[in-house]
């Protein structure tokens, strides 16, 4: 289920599937059309300056047991170790002029990736049929413009520890590039080599019922188990 974004609506789409799961690449797509107002952004707040700024808020599937991630394009435990500048996926990795409201921007498929760095990249499910010329994570900064959907891993900083599942980029046409991959799901590893796949719910959070208890694997354990559905 995707809640209102931008000044319209968006879909989450799949991109691999098998007959337990299915595995979703967020792309998202424009609405029927409406009003536009160049001076607000996608959350309806206004622009302190001008720029097309887009925010996406939107539910996706997330990964709660091993087998799960067979079926994924990519899944590997890596380092970061930087992060280049953001770009939007056009030729020029700019805007085009033309493009002015964050509708614009959806219908057109366009969206800012930046590259990310690994100093330790460790395949653990690969299903690639050709080489990855970059890594990049969704979201970030272009001048005055601006993009990010709430749920997408931005892996800040270096040194993080990480098991992420990998996906095709979206160029605007809407194929998919699989020279380049983008980080679609992001779960820290801590410092004794544990995989948090959910966080524990906290139970001050208003409403009834229990709250969720924590979803953990040793990284080990998740190693082992993938290398038996390859």
């Amino acid at each position: 289920m995707v809640r209102k974004a931008c000044s319209r609506c968006a879909s989450v789409s799949p991109i691999v599937a098998s007959a337990t799961i299915a595995v979703l690449l967020l792309m998202l797509s424009a609405c029927a059309p409406g009003s536009q107002q160049p001076t607000t952004d996608s959350g309806g707040q206004h622009v302190t300056g001008p720029g097309v700024h887009v925010l996406l808020t939107a539910d996706k599937f997330e990964f709660t047991s091993a087998d799960q991630f067979c079926q994924s394009l990519v899944t590997a435990e890596v380092v970061v170790g930087g992060h280049g500048a953001p770009r939007w996926n056009t030729p020029d990795g700019t805007l085009p002029a033309t493009i002015r409201t964050p509708d614009d921007v959806l219908a057109h498929n366009y969206r800012i990736y930046t590259p990310v760095r690994f100093t330790r990249f460790v395949p653990l499910i690969d299903h690639r049929q050709v080489p990855t010329q970059e890594y990049l994570t969704v979201g970030g900064q272009v001048g005055k413009d601006s993009y990010r959907i709430d749920l997408s891993p931005t892996l800040p900083g270096t040194g993080g520890h990480y098991v992420v599942v990998l996906a095709p980029s979206t160029p605007p046409s809407g194929a998919h590039l699989d020279v380049a991959l983008v980080v679609g799901w992001a779960y820290p590893v801590d410092a004794h080599g544990i995989v948090v796949l959910q966080q524990a719910g906290n139970p001050h959070e208003p409403g009834g019922g229990t709250p969720p208890p924590a979803i953990t694997i040793a990284l080990t354990d998740l190693a082992q188990r993938l290398v038996q559905c390859k």
